[in-house]
């Protein structure tokens, strides 16, 4: 009977463990839907957010016997710099709820890259007491780290990294004697925050530490980094402005290391003999770091070393014995010469000699080569007529002095995916063989000597996410063709003879521009209005065209310049895209974008949505200033001078919150000058000169400390600091008195008077003439005929321009 009833019981578990997980917790499926309501609705990740079984619902994860909610992992698998609209659609913003405390079972909480940029962490994260992992990093949270996270005292993984913190680290952080991984990589103000690192030596279990890009000066205490973590296997302290290294860390447990990445600090000291001894290592970066001494010719124990990044004057000459190294970076070691015969035999598959004094033609090297950086040598003469790389992904030749023109073999190495031959001598035509290469991500021939129309088989280039071709001699029009390149960020034309319209399948087919440059060539009609469903967009340069009508109303819809949280993050990975699996070429590209502030040339600096800049100036531009441009509260940069708008300057200009640069001159303009422009904070250059502004220039904060008198030049109608002019009491601007003395009429209608005699005689004399003179009457009305007709082609011309579509 017992052995029954057992059998019974038996048959009931899986049963009851099926009910259990076919529905989970109402009091968890409640705090998940009140996390939900003070979260962006409008997400994805909560398309399945609905029913009774929240253990079905994306991103939660119960626990399969007893189902109750033990992972949530909202996590944004969208990168920004590959899809920034996928991005935007998928990235939470709001408030994060207490209700999640429900969740008392949790162990893993993932919100990484999403939008909190408002937000502090919150402190209950610390009640979580069964928490293991837990990922805030990309999400921009701001403030102080809560000190509660330290009552997580099992957890094993923290990612705070990419953030942007103030105040200490807290001390309370050194009791998680549980942790494995931790990283506050690239926190834009960790460097205030991590005033000590007594909280650091607390880690026994520790095996990833990442505190690259922050700032650390003196606090390292190398002895007691490594004896207290006795299981570090990753230590990357990447360009953190250290200066002391020890010579002896004879306690370094030589077997568990095996990533080690100090490049970009400045230790100026001489290569530790410990280092060779690290038998695990297989990864080196001592690059940028003012090392020096000899590295040994053997290195032997080094048998499992994958990636070495050094500095020296000259190519090692164990280099080519070293039958396991995969990746070698010798930039900026003022390496002279040509690069070495044996070169052709290695197995290396990323080979990063940029930044030197290299010399002689571009080599045949080994045909395992998947990387080559040469950029930035003095390597000369045509390309060779063959290239026998077959793996090649990425070509950098930038800034040497490259001839000829490009061959056209470089359609068909199957794998390339970014080439960049800018700042050369490379003449020519583009080639025009792109048909079969779908692969090509980035072409950056830029600041070369290239001439001829852009090649129709450029538009087969679907994952083009970069096309610079800046500062060439380029002409004829933009291909219809290039509407397929659906994948473009920056579309770089600047500085060359292209002419015809700006197509309008731009602003319909091209939807993740971030970037649109088209300054000093030869464009002209209307700017199309369809360039505002470019949501993305940060950058608008048409200046030094011949564009004509108005400026569209639909420059107001660029979500790229209203909102400052939709913007490029700031990475390092263009620092690390030899050896990076997340590697995107935008990130290389970042800093070569030039764009154009109060007339001067800028060089973009990382992230590139500071960078958020439209100019328009110097075309032919009539009309009103459209009043939804005022709403772009994200904008740094509006330059429209040089056209011929009209009109005022609406109060509303308060709308544009973070102007640092607004150049209005050489236009039409008229009208008082707003009072909100006082209320501009980043403002400090302005230039409204040359226009026809009247009344009193207004004063108070911001205004107050622009006091050069240049800003309101030819503005006849000014008065004020800091002009020379006074104002009447009434506040109006000078002009004529309406009141005068009879001697003073006297005075003043004699001249008219005399003006007008003269014309009366001067108009008789001439009919007098021209009744006895024919060929002078002729001659007379074919003048009059000309004249008549200049101002007949200049009225069409302004109606032209009064005539495209808003």
């Amino acid at each position: 009977m017992m052995l029954i009833l057992n059998s019974f019981l038996f048959l009931l578990i899986p049963s009851t463990v099926t009910t259990l997980k076919e529905v989970c917790f109402e009091m968890e499926r409640k705090a998940l839907f009140t996390f939900k309501d003070n979260i962006n609705h409008k997400s994805k990740l909560f398309s399945s957010w609905h029913g009774q079984n929240c253990c079905e619902w994306k991103g939660v994860t119960c626990n399969n016997v007893t189902s109750h909610v033990v992972k949530l992992n909202l996590s944004n698998s969208y990168d920004w710099n590959s899809s920034p609209s996928e991005w935007s659609i998928h990235a939470l913003f709001g408030e994060i709820s207490p209700s999640l405390l429900a969740l008392r079972h949790l162990t893993h909480l993932d919100l990484s890259n999403h939008d909190f940029s408002n937000l502090t962490i919150p402190n209950f994260l610390g009640s979580f007491e069964n928490l293991i992992h837990l990922n805030l990093s990309l999400s921009r949270f701001r403030g102080v780290i809560p000190y509660e996270l330290g009552n997580l005292s099992k957890l094993q993984f923290l990612d705070l990294g990419y953030s942007q913190f103030t105040g200490l680290v807290p001390a309370q952080l050194g009791n998680l004697s549980a942790l494995q991984y931790l990283s506050l990589r690239n926190c834009y103000t960790c460097s205030a925050a991590v005033d000590s690192l007594s909280w650091l030596y607390h880690f026994p279990s520790l095996k990833y530490l990442d505190l690259a890009w922050i700032i650390l000066n003196e606090h390292m205490d190398w002895s007691v980094l490594f004896t207290k973590m006795p299981l570090l296997e990753t230590l990357i302290l990447n360009n953190c402005h250290l200066s002391f290294f020890p010579n002896d860390l004879t306690y370094v447990n030589s077997t568990s290391l095996k990533k080690l990445d100090l490049h970009g600090n400045s230790f100026n000291s001489k290569l530790p003999n410990w280092l060779w001894n690290l038998t695990s290592l297989f990864y080196l970066d001592l690059g940028y770091s003012n090392f020096y001494g000899r590295i040994p010719s053997d290195l032997r124990n080094l048998a499992s070393l994958n990636y070495l990044g050094l500095a020296g004057p000259r190519f090692p000459s164990w280099l080519r014995f070293q039958s396991q190294l995969n990746e070698i970076r010798l930039s900026e070691n003022n390496i002279t010469g040509v690069i070495p015969s044996w070169f052709m035999d290695s197995p290396v598959t990323s080979l990063d000699l940029s930044h030197n004094n290299l010399m002689g033609n571009l080599p045949t090297l080994s045909p395992n080569i998947a990387a080559l950086d040469l950029s930035n040598n003095n390597i000369s003469g045509p390309f060779p007529k063959e290239l026998k790389m077959p793996h090649l992904v990425y070509l950098l030749l930038p800034g040497n002095s490259l001839s000829g023109s490009i061959p056209t073999y470089i359609c068909d190495i199957p794998f390339l995916t970014l080439i960049d031959l800018s700042n050369n001598a490379i003449s020519g035509n583009l080639p025009d063989c792109w048909k079969n290469n779908s692969i090509l991500e980035l072409f950056d021939v830029s600041n070369n000597q290239l001439s001829g129309e852009l090649p129709t088989s450029i538009g087969y280039l679907y994952n083009l996410k970069i096309l610079q071709l800046d500062n060439n001699r380029l002409h004829g029009a933009i291909p219809s063709t290039m509407q397929w390149c659906t994948s473009l960020y920056f579309l770089v034309l600047g500085r060359n003879k292209f002419s015809g319209e700006i197509p309008k399948w731009i602003g319909e087919s091209l939807l993740n521009l971030v970037v649109f440059q088209l300054r000093s060539n030869k464009f002209s009609g209307c700017i199309p209005p369809s360039l505002g469903k470019l949501a993305n967009l940060q950058v608008l340069d048409l200046a030094n065209n011949s564009l004509v009508g108005h400026i569209p109303d639909s420059v107001g819809n660029f979500v790229g310049m209203k909102n400052s949280s939709h913007q490029f993050s700031s990475s390092d990975l263009k620092n690390d895209y030899f050896h990076s699996s997340d590697y995107w070429s935008v990130w290389i590209y970042m800093d070569s974008l030039y764009t154009q502030m109060n007339g001067q040339k800028k060089l973009t600096a990382a992230p590139l949505g500071l960078i958020k800049t439209i100019d328009l100036s110097r075309n032919k531009l009539a009309g009103q200033i459209p009043e939804e441009i005022w709403s772009l509260e994200a904008l740094i940069n509006l330059n429209i001078s040089q056209n011929f708008l009209q009109g005022g300057v609406s109060e509303k200009i308060n709308g544009m919150r973070s102007l640092e640069y607004l150049d209005l001159s050489m236009n039409e303009l008229s009208g008082p000058i707003p009072q909100a422009l006082s209320t501009l904070a980043p403002l400090h250059q302005l230039n409204l000169s040359y226009n026809n502004f009247s009344g009193r220039i207004p004063t108070g904060r911001q205004l107050d400390t622009l006091t050069d008198p240049s800003i309101y030049a030819g503005n006849a109608y000014l008065c004020g600091f800091p002009t020379n002019k006074n104002c009447p009491e009434n506040n109006l601007a000078p002009r004529e008195p309406d009141f005068l003395s009879e001697d003073e009429k006297s005075e003043t209608m004699w001249p008219h008077l005399t003006t007008i005699v003269g014309f009366i005689m001067g108009i008789w004399c001439l009919e007098v003439v021209l009744i006895f003179k024919v060929a002078w009457r002729i001659a007379y009305f074919q003048i009059i005929d000309n004249i008549f007709e200049v101002i007949y082609v200049q009225i069409m011309l302004a109606m032209r321009r009064l005539s495209c579509p808003m």
